[in-house]
């Protein structure tokens, strides 16, 4: 049986990839050799396509099978999805076996590499995906995978599961950037034989229960918490229509799912927004009669067009907390697509994903403070953007909320303030009427100082996307990463008064701003390079212990380096 599964994966992958497959490398090997390294490049382009939603040329496009591969055969940045995909394939002609430790090990160790900046002794193919990779890195939202994959049967060994899962722990740190997946034969298959997307029909239970007849048919109710989470477990991504954005693992959203579960999950309900699928049929079965209480629903063809965080929050918690999640319901509407026209499902999948949300920072409007400080400003012909929806169109007259508080956030000594406002901004917004919030905004803050903070703020960043462009590896990913960390060192170390608001900022000011940037960048490198080599730089950021660690040992290095210039 595992030599007929891996012939049907054979002619599945080499059909939608022989023709796409770069293979010039491949000139001088045998044909045994030659075939075993289209296969294994075929297969990761397979399992790449069905797990990310890319297209057959994009996962034939990331392969970086060959000489000075690091042991990663293929690299692709999901953009849609903010996905970072690192990819290693095995081929085993017999079906069986798994994938051995010391290809896992190769495969994390030029991880490693790349993520560091490092590209030193790697293909041709692996540098010309830096730009991708950078930009992937750059962003603060992403998520990092590592795909593995093969053609035998037998489950990973504990000392690959003890590889991957320490270095994966290590790289995390304080946020769920980083995890991987295994996909064994029988993983692929099951792909191969239902399709990539594959088909799912499902019987959902809903309780409290309605319909809408026209103009499309349509069912609402109430869905158990732990069936959701039971979805997630038998289909992962499959569950999610591709033209959504999959489940994105810790955010500050899904952390506050996550919360509302573990503390109030009778009240989750009211909580959240809910979920929309879509299906190619529904058939309302008898039981249940014809009371509204309960009914049970075959679902062919269902797919979730929104509330892919959700989902995937509520299964992350029910592998924690099974109890609490049994209590919670989930507001759940369903739409079938038997009698309606073919755009429908585009449209509706559109529509759901593009609705006006309310953010926390729209409740910042409430704050008197706010329209006070606009005000202020206006008096000195300078305009304060708070309310949501206001465009910054014009910086040398005016300025935004979200500068505004991430430039006090930098400016006071509390270093947890400076990694929220890097890790989620969101936080310091949370109650208006207490702190955080009341810390940055308040009565004694006036539109001048502001205005003047702004402009010490974004001068450093002026410096540092300068920065940026001319230094590589770690001290790059420092500027990038650590620019709230950097922007805090620079304000807490400035000799003159940051939010003097009766100045402007001076030439000589400006000079000492793009000094201690300098400084700062290099020294926080060479310090996170003694007290932290292994971790992952974004994380470090992110983490208020290390923060406040680095912080103290930087500021230290610039305080004896100012002595020394004064004496």
């Amino acid at each position: 049986m595992a030599q007929l599964h891996v012939r049907h994966i054979k002619q599945a992958v080499l059909k939608d990839f022989n023709h796409l497959l770069a293979q010039d490398d491949l000139k001088n090997k045998s044909d045994s050799d030659k075939e075993d390294a289209i296969l294994t490049r075929a297969q990761m382009a397979y399992v790449l396509s069905f797990i990310s939603g890319c297209d057959n040329e994009q996962a034939a496009n990331s392969i970086t099978d060959g000489y000075l591969d690091n042991g990663i055969d293929s690299i692709f940045y999901s953009r849609v999805n903010q996905v970072l995909y690192f990819g290693q394939s095995k081929w085993r002609n017999n079906g069986n076996g798994s994938i051995d430790v010391g290809s896992v090990r190769k495969f994390l160790s030029g991880i490693n590499k790349i993520i560091n900046s490092n590209y030193s002794r790697v293909s041709d193919k692996i540098k010309e995906k830096q730009v991708e990779i950078e930009d992937a890195l750059d962003n603060v939202n992403i998520k990092i995978v590592f795909l593995l994959c093969y053609t035998g049967n037998d489950k990973a060994s504990d000392d690959v599961i003890e590889a991957l899962d320490d270095f994966v722990e290590n790289l995390n740190d304080s946020s769920d950037i980083f995890s991987y997946k295994i996909i064994k034969q029988q993983d692929i298959h099951n792909s191969v034989s239902a399709g990539k997307k594959k088909k799912i029909d499902l019987e959902v239970l809903l309780s409290h229960w309605g319909s809408v007849k026209n103009p499309y048919l349509s069912f609402y109710g109430q869905v158990a918490a732990s069936d959701l989470a039971q979805w997630y477990k038998s289909h992962q991504e499959n569950l999610f229509s591709p033209n959504i954005r999959m489940f994105l693992g810790s955010t500050e959203v899904n952390n506050s799912i996550i919360s509302t579960l573990k503390s109030e999950p009778e009240k989750f309900w009211y909580f959240n927004n809910g979920i929309t699928a879509l299906c190619d049929k529904i058939v309302k079965k008898a039981i249940g009669g014809g009371t509204k209480e309960h009914g049970q629903f075959c679902c062919y063809g269902l797919t979730i067009v929104n509330g892919a965080q959700t989902v995937g929050s509520i299964a992350s918690a029910n592998q924690d907390i099974p109890e609490k999640v049994e209590h919670a319901k989930v507001p759940l509407r369903i739409i079938s697509l038997e009698s309606c026209p073919p755009q429908l499902e585009v449209e509706i999948t559109k529509k759901n994903n593009t609705q006006n949300k309310i953010e926390k920072r729209d409740f910042v409007s409430l704050d008197s403070n706010q329209e006070r400080l606009r005000v202020e400003m206006l008096m000195d012909d300078k305009e304060y953007k708070y309310k949501s929806g206001d465009v910054v169109s014009n910086p040398e007259n005016q300025c935004g909320l979200e500068e505004a508080t991430i430039a006090r956030a930098c400016a006071q000594s509390d270093i947890s303030l400076v990694v929220d406002a890097k890790s989620g901004i969101g936080r310091l917004w949370d109650d208006i009427g207490k702190a955080p919030y009341t810390i940055l905004f308040n009565k004694s803050l006036t539109g001048p100082q502001l205005w003047r903070l702004i402009q010490v703020y974004r001068y450093i960043e002026i410096r540092l996307t300068h920065l940026k462009k001319t230094i590589e590896g770690k001290e790059r990913a420092i500027s990038v990463h650590g620019n709230r960390f950097i922007t805090h060192i620079v304000m807490q170390s400035a000799t003159f008064d940051i939010s003097n608001g009766s100045e402007k900022i001076s030439h000589s000011e400006i000079e000492e701003i793009y000094k201690l940037c300098s400084f700062a960048v290099t020294t926080t490198h060479k310090k996170l390079n003694r007290k932290y080599p292994d971790s992952y730089v974004a994380n470090v950021f992110k983490n208020q212990m290390k923060s406040a660690d680095l912080k103290e040992l930087v500021l230290k290095d610039i305080i004896k380096e100012m002595n020394k210039k004064k004496n």
